[in-house]
């Protein structure tokens, strides 16, 4: 993973096609409870058939 210049790591968003949004390098979500989750990769989805928001359930798939 490449570095900005002031040392923090870059994120990489990567768009699948007809599927999730996939997310490298840590990251906090706050859900709308204003839970925090930090994690290191995911797939947010972008269809709004999961079950799971934000969070990609393969229910793209079943379409």
């Amino acid at each position: 993973m490449e570095t900005k210049t002031n040392e923090q790591p870059m994120v990489e968003l990567k768009a699948v096609p007809n599927g999730p949004l996939l997310v490298k390098g840590q990251v906090k979500i706050i859900n709308d409870a204003g839970e925090e989750m930090v994690m290191d990769k995911t797939a947010i989805c972008r269809c709004g058939l999961t079950q799971h928001q934000p969070f990609c359930d393969g229910s793209h798939l079943k379409v």
